[in-house]
C-alpha cells in the first residue's frame, strides 16, 4: 500500500485514511491495514482476491436486490451496480465519515439503485420494515479484522431471516474461523447448501444458500466463464477451490 496520504481523518472508532498512488487508490482504519483498494482507471474491476471469492455468489442465484453490510470504500458495491445492471442495492455501513469517503474518493455511484445507509448492521437486520432479499453480503471488519457479531449464531440467524426462499448468505471470515464448531453448526443447521472458499490472502469466504444446489462442477465452470467475462475477473480458479462445509478440513 505505497502511496501519497490525502486524506485523514478521525471518529469514535478510529483513524480513516486514504492513500493514493498512480494506479491505486486505497482506505485504512489503521496501521498495516488496507480496507479497500480501486483500480482507479477501472473502479467496478474488483482487485483483492477475498471480494472476487464473494462473487461467487452469483453462481447460485440471480438476485433482483441485494444487501452489503459493510461498505468500506465501496469497491463490492460499484463492481455490483456496474455489471448488473437491473440489480437493486442497500448498502448499510456504521460509520458516517466512511460513507462520505466512499463518495469523494471511491467513485461510489449515485444511483436510484443504490441505497447507502448510515446504521448498525444488527440493528438493520433486526428491522423487521426491512424488505428480503435475494443476495446478502456481510463484510464487517475494523482495522483488527473480523467484527466479532458477524460469526455468531444469533447475527447468521438474523441473516438467514433477511433473505427470500434460495437466498444467499455470503460471509467474509479469516481461516480462524474453521474452528468455529458453533458458526458451523448454525450453518449447517438453517442452509441447505454452504460452501467455503479459501483465498490467498487468509480470508475464508462462505456462501450459504437457503436451497439444496444440485449442480456438477462442470457446470460451475462453465458459468464461472460467463460471470468472469461480465466483471472482468477470472473467477474460474476459484471454483476448483470451492468446497462444501462438510469436506473442508478444520486445518491446513
Amino acid at each position: 500500500m505505497n502511496g501519497k496520504e490525502i486524506h485523514r481523518g478521525f471518529d469514535p472508532f478510529g483513524p480513516l485514511v486514504v492513500i493514493d498512488s498512480p494506479e491505486y487508490r486505497y482506505l485504512s482504519f489503521g496501521l498495516e491495514d488496507e480496507q479497500s483498494c480501486q483500480l482507479k482507471s477501472a473502479p467496478a474491476v474488483l482487485q483483492h482476491e477475498y471480494t472476487q471469492a464473494m462473487c461467487l455468489a452469483f453462481l447460485f442465484n440471480s438476485p433482483k436486490n441485494i444487501i452489503v453490510l459493510g461498505l468500506g470504500g465501496g469497491c463490492l458495491v460499484t463492481a455490483v451496480h456496474h455489471c448488473f445492471s437491473g440489480v437493486k442495492i442497500r448498502a448499510i455501513e456504521l460509520r458516517q465519515q466512511v460513507i462520505v469517503l466512499a463518495y469523494k474518493y471511491f467513485q461510489l455511484p449515485r444511483s436510484k439503485r443504490l441505497q447507502v445507509i448510515n446504521a448498525d448492521a444488527n440493528a438493520f437486520l433486526q428491522d423487521c420494515s426491512q424488505k428480503k432479499t435475494d443476495i446478502l453480503f456481510a463484510d464487517i471488519y475494523t482495522a483488527e479484522g473480523v467484527d466479532a457479531r458477524q460469526t455468531e449464531a444469533e447475527f447468521i440467524e438474523r441473516c438467514h431471516l433477511r433473505l427470500k426462499t434460495g437466498g444467499v448468505l455470503v460471509l467474509n471470515c479469516w481461516q480462524e474461523h474453521r474452528y468455529d464448531q458453533t458458526l458451523k453448526d448454525v450453518l449447517q443447521r438453517l442452509f441447505g447448501d454452504v460452501r467455503v472458499c479459501s483465498t490467498a490472502s487468509g480470508n475464508w469466504i462462505i456462501i450459504a444458500t437457503k436451497a439444496t444446489i444440485v449442480i456438477s462442477n462442470k457446470e460451475l465452470k462453465q458459468q464461472a466463464q460467463k460471470l468472469s467475462a461480465q466483471l472482468g475477473i477470472n473467477l474460474v480458479p476459484m471454483v476448483g477451490r470451492l468446497q462444501t462445509l462438510a469436506e473442508a478440513p478444520a486445518s491446513g
